[in-house]
């Protein structure tokens, strides 16, 4: 972002634990605007650069933000996750290079990496449950206000009027809630 951190502001000002941040099961596939969007099923995230998942004991105690970059026309250039060991991003490490947000709401919303998943694993019969839409990049939900455990229960719904967030300026100035 070419900026200290006591510049950051909206979505970049962020940190998020690691039980704000899941792979999850989502329906349906994208959010859409003002329809019902459902996450289920959370899981320890993937790394979009080593294509693994992340190991639970890894993430212990762990901060993920994001950083970017403003592209002409407002438009977002770049948008990439991090890990770091504290909120002052401390042993920082990239997990997503870019990607972009889908069903912006101030609790929650769904970051998808332009990251190709490996399609190997196509051929076998666990892979016939999922749609190849489905096998783009890689999804992450955030949950903004609340904190949840892996492999739970937990089911969360929203609706966004916000489908794709394609303007920089409104990751600048998104007024989230603050966490519970």
């Amino acid at each position: 972002m070419g900026k200290n951190a006591n510049e950051e502001t909206g979505l970049f000002r962020k940190r998020f634990s690691h039980r704000q941040v899941f792979d999850c099961k989502r329906e349906p596939l994208w959010p859409q605007k003002d329809i019902d969007f459902t996450v289920c099923l959370f899981a320890a995230p993937y790394s979009a650069i080593t294509g693994a998942q992340i190991p639970e004991n890894d993430l212990k105690d762990k901060i993920f933000y994001f950083d970017g970059l403003k592209g002409e026309d407002d438009s977002i250039k770049k948008l990439s996750l991090w890990m770091a060991d504290d909120i002052n991003k401390t042993n920082s490490k990239c997990i997503v290079e870019n990607g972009s947000i889908y069903g912006l709401s101030p609790e929650n919303f769904l970051y998808e990496s332009e990251a190709e998943v490996d399609q190997s694993f196509r051929n076998n019969t666990l892979a016939e449950n999922y749609p190849d839409a489905s096998f783009g990049g890689y999804g992450y939900y955030f949950s903004v206000v609340r904190e949840y455990n892996y492999r739970g229960n937990d089911k969360v719904k929203w609706r966004s009027s916000i489908e794709k967030v394609t303007k920089f300026t409104v990751l600048e100035k998104y007024p989230f809630k603050e966490k519970a």
